[in-house]
């Protein structure tokens, strides 16, 4: 999206959602920075999913800040702490979009992220993975740059996928959009009634 484009409501609405989800426990110092980066993009048709597995720091009051502003915000706050697999097995189940990307509680990223990852795989209809470049930095000092396509079938780098947006069919066909132990398989309950395995 351009910045001096306007969009409304109907146009936004015509889009498709995106889901971005944030599995999280005690994301503080980090997390109220991290969480604007993902409500400052230009993506007009965005949900936020957000997981709160028994934060015992600031997160649980910078969430309720932020979801009584922003209506794009869904909370959770788990009765239960949840294993960290768990966690974002039950954030992915709660997304609602066509497309699903994750986003840590450390993580930056321009403000045009989302929309070029959208306008890349829409581009490449037979693509189900787009991510862009990666910049690790220890004090989270810039975002990351913007997309470039690529396109994954199976069996794709899990690092490289957790920065990725992904055709949600595709996450629940494949591989379950989250992490894995070394050396173990798994199935899963996906949203829709698929098996993952």
């Amino acid at each position: 999206m351009a910045a001096s484009e306007v969009i409304t409501d109907n146009q936004a609405a015509a889009l498709p959602l995106v889901t971005i989800g944030m599995p999280i426990r005690n994301g503080d110092p980090y997390f109220e920075r991290a969480l604007a980066s993902v409500l400052a993009q230009d993506y007009p048709n965005l949900e936020i999913v957000v997981s709160d597995n028994g934060s015992t720091d600031g997160t649980a009051e910078i969430l309720a800040r932020a979801a009584a502003t922003d209506p794009r915000i869904r909370v959770f706050r788990q009765s239960e702490m949840l294993t960290a697999f768990d966690n974002f097995a039950w954030v992915l189940r709660q997304a609602r979009g066509l497309y699903f990307m994750w986003a840590a509680h450390d993580d930056l990223r321009p403000a045009n992220y989302v929309s070029s990852l959208v306008a890349s795989l829409q581009a490449y209809p037979e693509a189900v993975l787009a991510f862009g470049d990666l910049r690790v930095s220890p004090v989270l000092a810039k975002p990351m740059s913007t997309s470039r396509l690529t396109t994954k079938r199976r069996g794709w780098d899990v690092c490289q996928g957790c920065v990725a947006l992904r055709s949600c069919s595709a996450i629940t066909s494949t591989d379950c959009g989250g992490p894995t132990r070394s050396g173990e398989s798994r199935s899963s309950s996906m949203p829709g009634g698929r098996t993952c395995r």
